[in-house]
Order: C-alpha cells, then sequence, then structure tokens
C-alpha cells in the first residue's frame, strides 16, 4: 500500500477525460466533461509485480480547462482515491506531457516523472513513469471511457 501511496501523489500530474475526437486540428476544444469508468495497471520493474484495479471519475470543463474527481479505485484497490486535479488540453484532446521530480519520505528518494496522455474519442488515456535511484520504479497506464 506504500508503494501506492506514491503513486497517489504522482497522478496529480496527468488527468483525462473525452468524447469526440477531431478528425484532424481544429480551433475548437472537444467537449469532454462526463462520467468515465476504466482500469488503471500499476507496475513495479523491480519487483516484477503488476496489478490492474477498476477505476472511476467525473470530468468537468470550462472551455480548455478541464477538473478531473478524484480516481476512485476499486478491485484489490478498493477504498484507494487519487487526486488528479485540473489540466489545460488543446484543441486535439491532448493533455501536455508533464515532468518533474516528488520527494517521497517513505522510502527516502526523489522520483523523476514523465507523464502524458489525452481524450480520444469517447477514450482517456494516461501513463506515468516514475524513476528512482532508491525507491521502487512505478508505471501506471489508465485507460477509462466515457459513459
Amino acid at each position: 500500500m506504500r508503494r501506492l501511496a506514491v503513486v497517489v501523489a504522482l497522478m496529480g500530474v496527468v488527468s483525462c477525460g473525452g468524447s469526440g475526437s477531431p478528425t484532424g486540428p481544429s480551433s475548437k476544444i472537444p467537449n469532454v466533461a462526463g462520467s468515465y469508468s476504466g482500469t488503471a495497471t500499476f507496475g513495479f520493474p523491480e519487483l516484477q509485480q503488476t496489478f490492474t484495479c477498476p477505476a472511476s471519475t467525473v470530468v468537468t470543463q470550462s472551455g480548455a480547462t478541464v477538473s478531473l474527481a478524484p480516481l476512485v479505485l476499486n478491485g484489490q484497490c478498493q477504498g484507494m482515491s487519487i487526486p488528479v486535479g485540473q489540466v489545460t488540453i488543446d484543441n486535439t484532446g491532448a493533455i501536455q506531457s508533464e515532468n518533474g521530480s516528488y520527494t517521497d519520505s517513505s522510502c527516502g528518494g526523489v522520483y523523476d516523472y514523465s507523464a502524458s496522455g489525452g481524450f480520444f474519442g469517447r477514450e482517456c488515456r494516461f501513463s506515468i513513469n516514475a524513476t528512482s535511484r532508491t525507491c521502487y520504479n512505478i508505471n501506471v497506464t489508465a485507460v477509462l471511457n466515457k459513459s
């Protein structure tokens, strides 16, 4: 569960939503507001462990600003929620790639992370890769569909 808590902190850097996907770039921002559900997969390469949990969220939108309610996890992740927050999307539904670092006192290390994602039709996809010299590396991929 401690490793999942690190994921919770890292997931605040990226979020998702989605409705109609444009066939090409346009000046119109896609409408991505709604309820989403799907799965979040967590991988820990050094431990050779991967697990997938059902996940859901609600997306609200004002123009290009998209706000995601916490990602609620079920299954073996029952009772966990991951704060996501606010992002800006472009006219293709893409979320800018995010890069940064996060200090995790539970393992005495710093994670360097990269995150990306976006809205593709009625689907939201995002991924986070976090590496550390002293903590377990973490990979997270989420695929959520608009209800």
